[in-house]
């Protein structure tokens, strides 16, 4: 495959990084093979980046990613799991312009579950009951040395406490995206299984 073909996009899910996701799983490799740019950044609240304890900041988990897309405006390919699937197809009902083809994994019925954020914000902070395996892998995520679980419990509780206006956005750009009738080629991955193979097959 060619330099001109579009870059890629990798979004990690909520509690990793882009160096864990997709790094040490051999992903960004296996792109770069096809000859394609990554573009793999760690999304607010984890891993290299910015780790603020304010909700409020992360309005601003959107708009970063959007600022990693090419300058010149050109469509990229994109790759999201778990929360970084939820990031993607916000984006792209924004502006369906900047991508060619998604990837969608790991994105289900939980993009809206209020239940599931709060259990696993108090799984963050210390507070949940370790017995029950989704708080169990939430709260051994705080133990990772990279990881900041004010930070991440902020990031939770920014969505639980914006859930209505960010779920009315949601159908306003949904409608709109709509009305364009623009459209993007979307493969939606519900498990882990062969997720290299589905990349490799999507973007050729």
């Amino acid at each position: 495959m060619g330099s001109d073909a579009p870059a890629v996009l990798l979004l990690h899910g909520f509690g990793t990084s882009a160096a864990r996701t997709w790094g040490d799983n051999g992903w960004i490799d296996l792109v770069g093979d096809m000859g394609r740019t990554v573009i793999a950044p760690d999304l607010l609240g984890h891993g290299s980046a910015p780790k603020p304890h304010d909700p409020a900041a992360y309005a601003q988990l959107g708009p970063r990613i959007a600022a990693e897309l090419p300058e010149d405006g050109q469509p990229v390919d994109a790759v999201g799991f778990s929360m970084g699937a939820r990031i993607l197809l916000e984006l792209a009902i924004e502006d369906a312009s900047r991508f060619r083809r998604l990837v969608i994994a790991g994105a289900g019925a939980n993009l809206l579950r209020k239940g599931e954020s709060t259990l696993v914000r108090r799984a963050l902070l210390g507070e949940a009951d370790l017995s029950n395996p989704v708080a169990r892998y939430f709260a051994s995520l705080a133990d990772d040395p990279e990881a900041d679980a004010l930070a991440l419990a902020a990031l939770l509780t920014f969505f639980l406490v914006h859930a209505l206006y960010i779920f009315l956005r949601h159908v306003f750009h949904f409608l709109a995206f709509t009305l364009s009738r623009h459209t993007i080629p979307v493969l939606r991955i519900l498990t882990h299984f062969s997720l290299s193979l589905w990349i490799y097959e999507a973007f050729t």
